[in-house]
């Protein structure tokens, strides 16, 4: 369609969410304001034909680590408090907004973290749908930064919803500096939505992060999915030093390849790029390649690496003439 679909959260929203649809001319066609339990954190959501899903986890704003250096000094002990009350809970006056936004005083806490007695819960939002139309489905408590995908199948005559996505037991729980506390791994959640009955299941037991499919496949079914596997470095308590590889799922067989990286290079997002030689109406899934930036420790230079999306074997390495920064996430965009 050339839409944009986006889930914005914000703890002066109170307790709500919003999910948009954006046009093609840049414009909000439709905007939802979803009532959740509180102030979660939602980094990410997935989209299906029919539905958009919402991950309504226990990490939640937390009005005690950002007061301190969010106030400015003028206000009163008592406004301090009353603040602390509402934030995360109403939404704010859009005044009280404005001065927030204006405090130019870095932030050296992370204002949200784990709330034990937070519900963790799916949310199935019809895309033409509204608050109303929200079904809620409980899980155990969990996070989730990111999804594989999702989409829906029909079995036994019941409309089954399937989510893969790397799942933390714990966020924020103790460490506010970042997602150190437990492993991720690539779960699946499987959703009978006419019985309601939920499934969690381990796919791969593994550390691994920022998954990534075909995309021309967001919101049907996916055959292979693709991970950035890691250990040592924080996951290790810095006993050993951090390295990095690439996964690749077969979901029909429940194999997995890894890729043969040198041990030096830490890789980041990677980005399934089509190969563009391909009659798109005969192209196998996998028919392409992997793309991604890393740092090459012993040389102390970037790399853009690629990679045979179907045998995970190195086609390229281009050699940057500096190190690039680390980063998360990487994407790639055809020529015009």
């Amino acid at each position: 369609t050339g839409e944009l679909h986006a889930l914005s959260y914000a703890f002066t929203r109170g307790r709500t969410v919003q999910y948009s649809v954006i046009d093609t001319q840049g414009r909000a066609r439709r905007t939802v304001d979803i009532e959740v339990s509180g102030s979660p954190m939602m980094h990410d959501f997935s989209l299906t034909d029919k539905y958009v899903i919402i991950y309504d986890l226990p990490v939640t704003f937390d009005a005690l680590q950002i007061m301190p250096v969010a106030v400015p000094r003028r206000l009163s002990a008592a406004a301090r408090l009353v603040l602390q009350s509402v934030l995360g809970r109403v939404r704010v006056p859009g005044p009280i907004t404005t001065m927030l936004n204006r405090n130019q005083q870095p932030m050296h806490r992370m204002p949200y973290r784990w709330d034990a007695d937070y519900p963790a819960r799916i949310g199935v939002l019809p895309r033409d749908g509204e608050n109303k139309d929200v079904r809620w489905f409980d899980i155990e408590p969990c996070y989730v930064f990111h999804p594989l995908n999702a989409y829906i199948e029909t079995r036994d005559g019941a409309e089954v919803l399937v989510l893969d996505v790397v799942r933390y037991s714990r966020m924020f729980e103790r460490d506010l500096r970042g997602p150190g506390e437990s492993r991720p791994t690539l779960d699946r959640w499987t959703i009978n939505l006419s019985t309601g009955a939920v499934k969690t299941s381990c796919h791969d037991d593994r550390s691994q992060e920022f998954p990534r499919i075909n995309e021309t496949l967001t919101g049907s079914r996916h055959r292979y999915g693709y991970t950035l596997g890691f250990d040592g470095g924080y996951l290790s308590a810095g006993l050993h030093e951090m390295f990095t590889t690439v996964y690749k799922h077969d979901y029909a067989t429940g194999s997995s390849a890894v890729a043969a990286l040198d041990p030096e290079l830490l890789i980041g997002e990677m980005s399934f790029v089509p190969n563009p030689s391909s009659n798109p109406a005969q192209q196998a899934e996998d028919d392409g390649i992997l793309m991604g930036l890393g740092t090459h420790r012993g040389s102390d230079e970037g790399q853009l690496v690629l990679l045979d999306a179907q045998t995970l074997e190195t086609i390229a390495t281009v050699h940057l003439p500096q190190r690039v920064p680390m980063g998360f996430h990487g994407n790639w965009a055809p020529a015009p």
